[in-house]
This record gives structure tokens, C-alpha cells and sequence, in this order.
């Protein structure tokens, strides 16, 4: 499982999505014997006058005792809503958040604010009883923000963090899924939480779906790893499905053992690929993972006997051209295109793998290694072509993984 998020509050409800605006306030205090608008009450403007001055002059203990008398003396909803805006900034600025929520939920309830003003607070009572980690209330305001407003991603964001810690899986997992539709689909840390999830729920589809995204925004090797470890448990225990696993891995660069690079020679050498053995052998060499200290002797012979075959292998490439064109099942066909790819000699592969499949060999395979063999004479949007034909099976689970690396190493 990835390591969960972070369970500190997200960036998307910080303090300054908090603030709240006193225009109400100001227009009514402001206004003349002239103004037909709505008017504070006597009783009620002038504790709130002198609390706002205190206010602008931050401070702000002094003036919570005005705004007690005010709210005393409040006697119109119009008293109520400027009473419970500047109550609702004093107790922010204290860090009073409970008691900033609640003065918002008594206007809520008192239905006291304009539509416009009623749709920010909404949202503002979720954030804030994020920030008081009142779970039940935080999933209540925020639901019913959502509801009233439609989505949004700050409120889904905290939804589904506060879901998650409190492993309500189905619930948090429904959350994300409605963030990522909006805007989430490049945060990485929404997605990381939405495998996580789908980890808990057992959903090997939404943690293979959710990894291959992550690994196309960031193809770290922690990321690449879990994407071919997760496909390589669900496919069936066959050796050639190991060494392409493996082929990946080693594209990906995410060979680091001296076992790993002996144990992917010794598989490719078994099937055959003889070339390709000799190249992974070299690579680990080149990397300093392999040939180190008393590993030297060993790795040696290893490669000796790598280049040895390749060489006799060489020697027999003509003749076994000739009997696979003449075959007519395309068997030698296709592993006469995997050898001239493993010898570089691109064109020469792409075609007789072409031939193996206009045969009649498996499409799975055939086309799996046609996208391999472009992929490496650079021809990539025609790569991307073969990989897509490659049918439903476990072939298709590798070329889907061949396509994401090709999004991941693609030229920005």
C-alpha cells in the first residue's frame, strides 16, 4: 500500500479560504437617514460600532463582550445576520473555530444571509469544522454544502480526507471519485489517498487504474514498481510473462540488485534471447551493480558465456531465417523478429514479425512484440498502434503497461 496521505489538514481549507467579509456590516453602519435599506437597530448599532473599531484595531477579546450586548439586544434578522458576521470574524481571528462555525450555523438556520452570501458560508461551516476535527458535523456540513451548491473540489477534498481516517472506505472512495471528476485527476496526493481506498475496499481494478495514472504524473520508481508488481500478481506463473515483466522493469530502470539483472539474463538466455541476455548482463556492469568485488570473476563468466552464444547464435540467424519463411505457422517468424530486435536490426524484425502475424500467430503476442520492436526502432506512434491491438488477456495488461511508459518518458 502506497503510504497514506497526510492526515493534516489540506492545503485546500487553509485559514485564508476563512475570511469573511463585513460588507454588510459596513454598508449599514455607513448609511445615511436618507437610505431606504435595511438599519440596525439603535440598541444594536452601537455595541457593534464600537466592536468594529476594537476590531480594526485587532482587538479583539475586548470586543466580544459588544458583541454579546448586541446579540442581546438584536430584535431583526437583519441585527441577528450583522451581529453573527462580526462575531464570526473575531472568533476566526482567535482561533475560536468551534464557536465560528456555530455563530455561521445559527444564520444558516435563521436563514438570515442573501443566496450569494448563504452559498460562501456553506463551504466556510465545512472548513471550519474540519479544523475542529468534529467528524460528524464536518461530513454533515459538508454534505450539505455539496448539496445545496454542487460540487466542489475543496469540500469533496475534505470529505473524503475526513471519510478516509475514519475507514469509512466506500463512502471516502465515493468522495474522491466526484473530486478527481472536477479538476483532482493531477493531484497526487488525492490519488495516492484514492488507492488506498481501493486497496481497503479490495478493488484490484481501481488500484491498477489509479497507479498507472499516478505513474504517468510521476514515474518514480516507487510508483513503476507497484504498477508492474500489481500486474505481475494477476497474470498467469509463466516464464515468458516473467521476462517481460522484467523487460519493463529494466526500461523502467528498476533493477538495482546484482539478482535481479542475473536472474532476467538467465531467464531471456533460456528463452532464447541470447542478445538480449548479453545486454542485460552489460547493463548491470555498466550501472556498477554487477562485476563488483568478489562478484567480478563470476559476473565475467556470466557475460562470456552471454556472448558466447550470442556469437552462435549469429552463425545460424541466415539459415534459420530461410526455414522461417518457409514455415507456415509463423512461430519461427515471430522469434526470428524478437532476434533481429535484439540485434538492432529493427527493420529486418519488424517485418518478420509482420509475416508471423499475417500467418496466423497469436494477436496477443504478435502484437505485443510488434509494438515492442517499434518501440525500440523509435517508431513510436506506430508502437502505440500495435500495443492498442493487443486483445484482452495477460499480453494486454503488459502493452497497456508499455503505453503508460511511453506517456511517462514522452518529450514535454
Amino acid at each position: 500500500m502506497i503510504s497514506s496521505p497526510s492526515q493534516s489538514r489540506p492545503r485546500h481549507a487553509g485559514m485564508a479560504a476563512l475570511a469573511l467579509c463585513t460588507f454588510l456590516l459596513a454598508v449599514a453602519m455607513s448609511a445615511s437617514a436618507a437610505d431606504k435599506g435595511p438599519r440596525l437597530s439603535p440598541a444594536v448599532y452601537k455595541p457593534l460600532s464600537e466592536a468594529n473599531k476594537l476590531i480594526q484595531a485587532t482587538k479583539y477579546e475586548e470586543a466580544k463582550p459588544l458583541l454579546d450586548q448586541a446579540r442581546a439586544a438584536a430584535k431583526t434578522d437583519f441585527d441577528r445576520l450583522q451581529t453573527s458576521e462580526l462575531t464570526t470574524q473575531v472568533e476566526i481571528k482567535l482561533q475560536n473555530y468551534l464557536g465560528a462555525a456555530d455563530s455561521i450555523e445559527a444564520a444558516l438556520v435563521g436563514n438570515l444571509y442573501p443566496p450569494d452570501v448563504r452559498k460562501d458560508r456553506l463551504g466556510t461551516v465545512c472548513k471550519l469544522r474540519y479544523q475542529t476535527k468534529q467528524i460528524d458535523a464536518v461530513i454533515a456540513a459538508c454534505n450539505r454544502a455539496l448539496t445545496e451548491n454542487g460540487p466542489s473540489y475543496d469540500l469533496l477534498n475534505i470529505l473524503a480526507q475526513t471519510q478516509y481516517t475514519q475507514k469509512k472506505w466506500p463512502e471516502a472512495s465515493a468522495a474522491i471519485q466526484s473530486a478527481l471528476k472536477i479538476g483532482g485527476d493531477r493531484d497526487v496526493s488525492l490519488l495516492e489517498m484514492a488507492f488506498n481506498t481501493y486497496f481497503n475496499l479490495k478493488d484490484k481494478v481501481g488500484q491498477r487504474d489509479t497507479l498507472r495514472h499516478l505513474v504517468t504524473l510521476n514515474p518514480s520508481k516507487e510508483y513503476w514498481t507497484r504498477v508492474v508488481d500489481l500486474a505481475e500478481q494477476s497474470a498467469p506463473k509463466k516464464p515468458r510473462l516473467d521476462l517481460d515483466f522484467d523487460r519493463i522493469r529494466f526500461a523502467a530502470g528498476l533493477l538495482e540488485e546484482p539478482r535481479q539483472y542475473t536472474e532476467m539474463a538467465q531467464i531471456a538466455s533460456e528463452a532464447g534471447a541470447f542478445a538480449e541476455a548479453q545486454k542485460i548482463l552489460q547493463k548491470g556492469i555498466n550501472e556498477r551493480v554487477l562485476g563488483q568485488g568478489a562478484d567480478k570473476a563470476r559476473t565475467n563468466a556470466l557475460l562470456a558465456k552471454a556472448k558466447a552464444l550470442v556469437a552462435e547464435d549469429m552463425k545460424g540467424l541466415p539459415k534459420f531465417a530461410t526455414e522461417a519463411k518457409a514455415s507456415k505457422d509463423g512461430r519461427k517468424d515471430l522469434a526470428l523478429g524478437q532476434a533481429y530486435v535484439d540485434y538492432d536490426r529493427y527493420d529486418d524484425g519488424i517485418a518478420a514479425i509482420k509475416r508471423a502475424l499475417s500467418k496466423g500467430i497469436d494477436p496477443a503476442e504478435g502484437n505485443l512484440r510488434l509494438g515492442q520492436g517499434l518501440l525500440a526502432a523509435g517508431k513510436r506512434d506506430e508502437a502505440l498502434v500495435a500495443f492498442n491491438a493487443v486483445p484482452a488477456g495477460p499480453y494486454k495488461d503488459i502493452a497497456d503497461i508499455w503505453i503508460i511508459y511511453m506517456k511517462s518518458t514522452e518529450k514535454k
